[in-house]
């Protein structure tokens, strides 16, 4: 059976990173910006995409307020002056928030041991020599995961002898995959901290550092739906791989994900609404996170019906039986299209281990095909 893997914010939290909430809540105690706490305290505005999508909507709309007012006759030098001022606020604030966004999800090699401990225990359960594993995550976890392993990272980069760097095309994903090697494909639908842009190519560098020209950084920030840059390369050619790549496989284990992307959630669905295929949903809130996918998507038969868990210490049913050894804290919920892990992933490896184990059994036992 092949298994592919989905990380979101979540699963990068055992390693210091924020999720979207943490670090909404680390820039209010932060920033003495008067525009962003001002946003925040309008309820509509009170999480990181509201506020940044309300912020763009505005810049957007700069030639054409201007052009309105002009044309009612009603503007003075005052006037455009407070209209530029608020302008020019508007977009220190969008900036303060996009280079917040690389100083809060940049991370050291400090950490590649403790990553490299906490993977082991789920590539290692589902092995093979292609490790695929897409992710909304801008961090670069799984590289440094990748280097720690010896493993080759597919990520569509490849050396350019010319340009004496890393150049994204989407052939390279197919031109990188080495069959004797361990490859780990990775696909980074909202882009990577050391993506930039060069003379019209994406450019993967080795430094993080924020660009202060914010259009070459190669990263769909945190905002509403529609997410602006999705129809430009790379992350058309990735979303693409994306759907295309749900079709051929028969399992997604999904880590740390909300499901509050559209047009994920639209391939998750489409992958769903197959009766063979399966997934397997980990994070504290993993239950309320797939009503989010079902809400709008009729076609996901029994989504809700499940035998529930709820004591403390909750047990894997496996076959209708228990099995000794296998446990995870929290809630257990057992479908068989979805399989639902209220759980905080990755505190202890301990509790990890039998949580993949446990699913891989799920996975290849004939009884749920």
């Amino acid at each position: 059976m092949k298994v592919s893997f989905f990380l979101g914010a979540g699963a990068s939290v055992p390693f210091g990173m924020p999720t979207t909430a943490q670090f909404l809540d680390k820039l209010r105690k932060s920033t003495n910006n008067e525009i962003f706490q001002k946003f925040l305290s309008v309820p509509e505005h009170q999480d990181i995409e509201h506020t940044l999508r309300a912020i763009e909507n505005i810049i957007g709309i700069e030639k054409y307020g201007k052009a309105l007012l002009k044309a009612a006759n009603i503007i003075k030098t005052d006037p455009l002056d407070i209209f530029e001022a608020f302008l020019n606020d508007l977009r220190n604030t969008k900036n303060m928030i996009t280079q917040q966004v690389h100083e809060h999800y940049s991370i050291t090699d400090e950490k590649k041991q403790e990553i490299k401990k906490h993977y082991d225990v789920i590539f290692k359960e589902f092995s093979s020599n292609q490790i695929n594993v897409f992710t909304t995550n801008y961090d670069q976890i799984i590289e440094k995961y990748g280097k720690s392993t010896n493993s080759i990272i597919n990520d569509g980069f490849d050396s350019d002898p010319v340009r004496r760097g890393f150049i994204f095309s989407k052939k390279n994903f197919e031109k990188r995959r080495i069959e004797n090697n361990r490859n780990i494909n990775l696909h980074k639908l909202h882009g990577s901290l050391n993506w930039k842009k060069e003379e019209e190519e994406i450019i993967a560098k080795e430094s993080e550092e924020y660009d202060t020209m914010e259009s070459n950084n190669i990263l769909i920030y945190p905002t509403l739906d529609p997410k602006d840059g999705l129809d430009a390369n790379p992350f058309d050619t990735i979303n693409e791989i994306f759907k295309n790549h749900a079709k051929n496989i028969d399992a997604f284990i999904v880590i740390g994900y909300s499901f509050r992307d559209t047009h994920i959630n639209q391939t998750f669905v489409d992958f769903l609404n197959n009766p063979r295929k399966k997934m397997f949903v980990i994070s504290p809130t993993a239950s309320n996170d797939v009503k989010r996918l079902a809400k709008d998507n009729l076609k996901i038969s029994n989504l809700e019906r499940a035998w529930v868990y709820k004591n403390n210490i909750a047990r894997t049913k496996i076959k209708g039986k228990v099995k000794s050894g296998d446990y995870i804290r929290g809630v257990f919920y057992y479908e068989p299209k979805v399989q639902i892990y209220n759980i905080n992933y990755g505190i202890h490896v301990v509790r990890t281990f039998p949580l993949f184990k446990g699913i891989k059994q799920i996975i290849s036992d004939d009884k749920y095909e």
